[in-house]
């Protein structure tokens, strides 16, 4: 089942490039360009997440939160702001139920990350090949329980999948293949996932590329981010992160 989403931004650029990345994987996105219709909005229709560009709001964000929760309770919310806001701001903007608050911004995929964490919600499988159009994913992992479950998982849900045991191969098939999102395991034999991770970028720098890793790795997490890498995993993680951020990669590259 697709969550809908409710959007209200003065800026139809942005409307628009919000409405039609969403749709691409499913979702249905109506827009409001006007704060106060929400509340008319909100009597005849719940939408499972209400996303608000912060500078449309007339009344403070506290005021407005108040007069929200008074009509729905729990109905999730997304403040797309333009600048970080500052820690006190942030904690009193959450200290509502349910409330998110994230950049607005196209040029990685954070804020769709945050989007899709309240509104995906995996489960069935998916049409095959339905998620195709966003580009291959290449799982790299020197264990082939580890890589073949989540190449499986992948597929499941419909997105175009590969796989490689080890840093060698992950080079070939990114030459060969040209994935756009690479799962790369940080510890492997031969040439770990820094190693590997250096030689992508030197092939292809548009490559993203989220790396796998236990707690253990923290350190060398941090530097794979400094040498390029776009995110990270914990191992074991739970599948609809996953989901979520190779969705929230794709389509933010895609548009």
């Amino acid at each position: 089942m697709f969550k809908s989403v409710l959007l209200a931004d003065s800026d139809i650029k942005f409307r628009e490039k919000f409405h039609d990345t969403l749709s691409l994987i499913g979702h249905k996105v109506d827009c409001l360009t006007n704060s106060e219709d929400i509340f008319t909005r909100l009597e005849t229709e719940k939408p499972g997440l209400l996303v608000l560009g912060h500078d449309l709001i007339s009344l403070t964000t506290y005021e407005f939160l108040e007069k929200l929760r008074a009509i729905e309770k729990q109905m999730p919310v997304v403040f797309l702001i333009k600048e970080s806001p500052s820690t006190l701001a942030l904690s009193k903007i959450k200290s509502f139920a349910a409330v998110d608050v994230v950049k607005k911004d196209f040029s990685n995929h954070l804020m769709f990350k945050v989007i899709l964490e309240i509104i995906h919600e995996p489960g069935e499988k998916i049409e095959e090949g339905k998620h195709s159009n966003l580009g291959k994913i290449l799982v790299v992992d020197d264990m082939a329980q580890m890589r073949t479950l989540v190449k499986g998982l992948l597929k499941f849900r419909g997105f175009d999948a590969l796989e490689a045991p080890g840093g060698k191969e992950a080079l070939e098939l990114t030459e060969k293949e040209k994935p756009r999102l690479i799962l790369l395991d940080m510890r492997m034999p031969q040439m770990d996932g820094l190693a590997v991770l250096n030689k992508i970028k030197e092939f292809d720098n548009s490559i993203k590329v989220v790396m796998l890793s236990g707690l253990e790795d923290e350190e060398a997490i941090n530097e794979a981010l400094r040498a390029g890498a776009c995110d990270f995993l914990v191992k074991p993680f739970d599948f609809k992160k996953l989901e979520v951020l190779a969705l929230a990669i794709l389509i933010s590259i895609s548009r």
